[in-house]
């Protein structure tokens, strides 16, 4: 699977430089102390050690949002701790996620029975806007991961769309980064939601050369000439006279892309 690429709000400078060297800059404070769950197994009567309720990974565009990209991945690590936050900037949903996938392979081949049931188990927290949330379901779906984990988020955009659609919240909520009880309140939210499906359709779009092929898209790539002609194979007669086969045939361009809720030419986007 070739890498894809990460939307321009993940790659925007941060808004203010020094909140996020001071958040790059955190260590989690509990990483040193901790001791492993199987080794206080038994020690406290009120305490669950084999028990994993929802595990959780976080990807955050912590530079997003001036002061508030930041200051939520800082709650996020100390809620969850540090390492199972990940700054998008930093940390590609791809690589992330391919990595946890073959330690659950590795802890299965060892027998690790806790490894399926984390597998199983695990959910994804997507903070930013609708690029973000986006671009991290398309790895999701590219990569095929099995089962697909699902997606909760907390917007740090300004459509939010997705983000509304699914009752997670129409914008950033001041109260996580105030105080514990919202954040615990929220992430209480993401273990008990229910999974709804949602669909994803794919978009190709034919142009007559390559005059008219956007500079750089993060949802669209190139099909290939080779690609093209594959496409072309698997239509019908009556099809031969339509995209992608006219291209084939003619030296156009198609570009394809996964989309999940609309699509945009960036018409709404420049209006927000």
């Amino acid at each position: 699977m070739q890498p894809t690429v990460p939307p321009e709000e993940v790659l925007a400078p941060p808004g203010r430089d020094e909140d996020y060297v001071a958040w790059r800059a955190q260590t989690d404070l509990r990483a040193p102390y901790r001791v492993a769950p199987e080794f206080l197994k038994g020690t406290k009567k009120d305490a669950a050690y084999d028990l994993d309720d929802c595990p959780l990974i976080v990807f955050i565009n912590a530079r997003s949002g001036g002061r508030v990209g930041p200051g939520l991945a800082n709650v996020l690590a100390r809620a969850l701790g540090r390492s199972q936050v990940f700054d998008l900037a930093h940390h590609r949903p791809d690589t992330v996620l391919g990595q946890i996938w073959r330690n659950f392979d590795e802890q299965e081949r060892l027998g690790n029975a806790r490894a399926a049931m984390v597998r199983k188990q695990l959910r994804i927290l997507a903070c930013g806007g609708d690029g973000t949330v986006a671009w991290i379901m398309k790895v999701i779906h590219q990569m095929d991961l099995k089962p697909q984990p699902p997606v909760a988020i907390m917007p740090l955009g300004t459509g939010n769309d997705l983000s509304r659609s699914f009752n997670w919240g129409a914008e950033f909520e001041w109260n996580w980064i105030k105080g514990h009880a919202s954040i615990y309140a929220t992430l209480k939210r993401v273990a008990d939601a229910r999974v709804t499906d949602l669909d994803c359709w794919r978009l190709r779009l034919t142009l007559p050369d390559t005059t008219y092929k956007p500079h750089k898209t993060y949802a669209l790539t190139e099909v290939s000439p080779q690609q093209q002609q594959q496409l072309a194979l698997q239509q019908t007669p009556q099809q031969l006279n339509t995209p992608p086969a006219a291209a084939a045939a003619g030296g156009g361009v198609v570009l394809e892309g996964m989309f999940w809720n609309y699509f945009s030419v960036g018409a709404d986007a420049q209006a927000a």
